[in-house]
């Protein structure tokens, strides 16, 4: 039978992993998607992008919500197929010693990958 343990959380930084770090920076664009009318979808973008204007800018799409949703569901295999799941190989063919398996995978902070593979990997 299952039973609960006690635990004492010292220092939760993440919050449960439900909020970014304060160090990182808010993103210059965020968009959004609603249900607009019986099958249509809206996109809401706001963020420093966009020129200042008293309104959040808002824009019906000509599509429906399903095929955003094959579309959504195409571009996060290819997220994890292409970024996520790169492996460094050295020039033999073998991953490259030093770095971990799947880096972009499991570690947290980039900045010590090597740039120009990360951002090969982001305009391909």
């Amino acid at each position: 039978m299952a039973r609960e343990l006690p635990v004492r959380v010292v220092q939760d930084p993440s919050l449960g992993f439900s909020r970014l770090p304060s160090a990182t920076p808010p993103p210059d664009l965020v968009v959004g998607f609603d249900l607009w009318g019986e099958n249509g979808i809206r996109a809401r973008m706001y963020g420093p992008a966009l020129p200042t204007l008293p309104y959040e800018r808002q824009i019906p799409l000509e599509t429906t919500p399903g095929e955003v949703r094959l579309l959504t569901a195409r571009l996060r295999r290819l997220w994890r197929e292409e970024f996520v799941g790169l492996q460094p190989l050295d020039a033999q063919g073998r991953p490259a010693p030093g770095r971990p398996d799947f880096p972009y995978a499991t570690l947290v902070d980039l900045t010590g990958e090597p740039r120009q593979e990360w951002w090969a990997r982001c305009r391909s």
